[in-house]
């Protein structure tokens, strides 16, 4: 649900179309998988920044390019920037490469990845999107809300 509804802020808020575009995602968790499955329909064009080298060697694998964290000093060249890791990854030094043009959102929990200050600094065209599932699909997240409340009770024989 946070990968679809991640595309749909980045096709509401970009000049640029999500077909054949470079993009690219950081961090390769859940959210991170799940953005690369989705967006393969739109580009092929995909970078996956991953701190794990098996995480890397996945992400080959499955048709994406990878790079470590050191990649992200050399943004210029991303329209569409997904970021799911909850700590700082782009602080300034980052975010003085990142194209001007591309579209920055930032997916993860608090605090999240991406220094607020300095993407507004940098004009940066910056979306911070917490809480996707409640905001797009809240029938859906109050139903996995329960299931896993209801999980934990079972679990915890309350």
């Amino acid at each position: 649900m946070t990968a679809e509804a991640a595309i749909a802020i980045a096709i509401e808020n970009s000049d640029f179309s999500l077909i054949n575009s470079p993009v690219l995602i950081c961090g390769y968790g859940r959210i991170g998988k799940a953005l690369e499955d989705l967006l393969g329909a739109f580009t092929k064009d995909i970078t996956v920044c991953a701190r794990k080298d098996e995480q890397r060697a996945l992400a080959e694998c499955r048709g994406s390019k990878t790079a470590d964290f050191e990649k992200l000093l050399h943004c210029e060249d991303y329209l569409f920037i997904f970021n799911t890791v909850p700590h700082p990854v782009f602080s300034v030094r980052e975010l003085m490469t990142v194209n001007k043009e591309a579209l920055l959102i930032d997916l993860a929990s608090f605090p999240g990845g991406v220094d607020k200050h300095y993407a507004k600094h940098f004009k940066l065209n910056f979306i911070e999107a917490r809480g996707l599932p409640a905001k797009y699909s809240p029938k859906i997240a109050g139903e996995f809300a329960a299931q896993t409340i209801d999980k934990i009770i079972k679990e915890k024989g309350l």
